[in-house]
């Protein structure tokens, strides 16, 4: 079941009182595989990667509104607190519907608007661990071994990036080059809990509950955003992207073990994402496209509730990375539409920060708190669709390979565990061109 915390998101998204940025994605693959066809959940078509490609195939007179959303099953099998036992989960999430629309050409210029809104990346773990016995219930503590037959950790956590925005694109040239220029808002959420309980051995079926925290956070920065595209011919074009994630601030909550709720302020640094990509098209139906992004890395020290029993210092950090998105699709030309199929392949590293390390078998069980992790995603798609007119429908199916990775303390400061799993997905989208018949 899909989680409130996917719902409330959703409603959010929908119902966004801010217009949207465009993200660090070069619309190659949308421009060979029609918004969903590489898998890159909740695009809204060219919009959502390279404003300045959103409007290549609209004449003047003509805008386009587009929305997609997606449903993904994920997968974890690893160790979090507990080193002796290998925990595996699967568990049920889905990509906000993301929207975009691009306006008719303004006046006598060459100029349109490029809107919408959409989640950039997600991450979630959701997991229910035996908790080893070794481990001592508070410091200096005998092991819960002495007094408990059994317990169970159990972790939840979702951490979303969305973008807000708008851009202008521009026509220069006599047409072939297309530039935009825009600006954002980024907003960031979390939520996390803990939930430790342990079943004493004097009274079998009587649980205690060790721990619990419950923290959430939420993070809202500026953004700026630049696209170009190239369309030397009629069958193929180019285009970057690039994005400024300028540095977010906000606040954090942590409540634990029922006491008083602590709030202190975060922030997170700048980041840069750019991408790169093109596609063309062969024998007039085969479109084959690719597009490589980068984003760079970030390391910050911070202390928090400075002066409470709480109070602790952590370092949140990112490494820069490179993805690759490929796809190819074949329009196959029937009586009264077009019905395109379409094979893909992309990867998704991490790109939000995470904690450098967190804890296994370390501290008691009363001092622990959620363990911080990054997730990586690998993906083969298949999908069709179907265009007819100005609408179109797509849907893809996905193969995913998930690599949840608790960052656990160890010899160097960080252990990774975790094994990468095979689950699967479904993105959806929908777009229309809109306006008037004229040249």
């Amino acid at each position: 079941m899909i989680s409130w915390r996917v719902y409330k998101s959703t409603v959010s998204a929908i119902f966004a009182a801010s217009l949207v940025a465009a993200a660090a994605r070069a619309g190659a693959p949308l421009a060979g595989m029609g918004g969903v066809g590489v898998g890159v959940a909740g695009a809204t078509g060219d919009i959502s990667d390279n404003p300045a490609a959103s409007s290549a195939t609209l004449r003047r007179h003509e805008g386009a509104f587009s929305a997609g959303a997606s449903w993904l099953r994920l997968g974890f099998s690893g160790k979090v607190f507990n080193s002796s036992r290998t925990t595996s989960a699967v568990y049920d999430t889905g990509f906000p519907l993301s929207w975009g629309m691009v306006t008719p050409m303004f006046g006598a210029g060459r100029g349109r608007l490029a809107m919408g809104s959409w989640q950039l990346e997600q991450r979630m773990l959701q997991l229910a661990e035996p908790v080893d016995l070794a481990m001592a219930g508070k410091a200096g503590g005998a092991p819960l071994s002495a007094s408990y037959a059994s317990g169970l950790a159990r972790m939840d956590q979702e951490e979303s990036f969305y973008a807000h925005g708008i851009s202008w694109v521009q026509t220069i040239f006599g047409g072939d080059h297309i530039i935009s220029v825009g600006g954002a808002v980024l907003t960031q959420e979390s939520h996390d809990y803990l939930d430790i309980t342990a079943e004493e051995l004097s009274q079998i079926g009587e649980f205690k509950n060790f721990r619990h925290v419950s923290r959430r956070s939420e993070m809202a920065g500026p953004g700026a955003t630049l696209g170009w595209m190239f369309r030397p011919v009629e069958s193929g074009n180019i285009g970057a992207s690039l994005l400024y994630a300028g540095r977010m601030t906000g606040r954090m909550w942590e409540q634990a073990d029922g006491g008083a709720v602590q709030a202190d302020g975060i922030s997170r640094g700048p980041q840069v994402r750019a991408s790169v990509g093109g596609a063309v098209i062969l024998l007039d139906a085969l479109t084959v496209a690719l597009d490589a992004r980068y984003f760079g890395g970030m390391k910050a020290d911070k202390k928090v509730f400075t002066g409470k029993p709480s109070a602790r210092v952590y370092t949140e950090k990112s490494d820069a990375g490179f993805s690759i998105a490929a796809g190819t699709e074949y329009r196959l030309r029937m009586k009264w539409s077009v019905l395109p199929l379409r094979v893909g392949f992309f990867n998704k590293p991490d790109g939000m920060p995470s904690i450098v390390s967190g804890t296994l078998n370390s501290p008691p069980v009363g001092e622990l708190l959620p363990v911080p992790y990054r997730q990586d995603v690998m993906g083969v798609t298949t999908g069709t669709g179907f265009e007819s007119g100005p609408f179109r429908a797509d849907i893809a199916l996905a193969w995913l390979r998930v690599d949840t990775i608790a960052r656990i303390s160890g010899a160097d400061g960080g252990v990774d565990s975790g094994d990468p799993c095979n689950t699967f997905g479904v993105f959806l989208s929908f777009s229309s061109r809109f306006g008037g018949t004229l040249p």
